[in-house]
């Protein structure tokens, strides 16, 4: 799977709250058919951080991981951000 670089020139995530994140990145996961285990193996990122985003436990996910979990999921990164501000 290629990564897409949706994440280039970023945003400002610090108005959006944790738990919608986790929750729409749950949503995208299961949404791929993705484990928790499997997008841990994709992404290098440690299954404990995938799962303390998704939980909420992990207030403050730094841009580099979210954005590593997006590009992975596919998604683009503005479509990310719209899903965010509709719940």
């Amino acid at each position: 799977m290629a990564i897409i670089g949706i994440c280039k020139g970023g945003r400002d995530m610090n108005s959006t709250k944790d738990w919608e994140i986790g929750a729409v990145m749950k949503s995208l996961r299961l949404e791929k058919g993705f484990t928790v285990t499997k997008l841990a193996k994709l992404t290098g990122h440690p299954i404990t951080t995938i799962h303390g985003i998704e939980s909420g436990r992990n207030n403050n996910p730094s841009f580099r991981t979210v954005c590593g979990l997006v590009d992975v999921l596919e998604v683009d990164f503005s479509l990310f951000m719209d899903m965010l501000r509709k719940i």
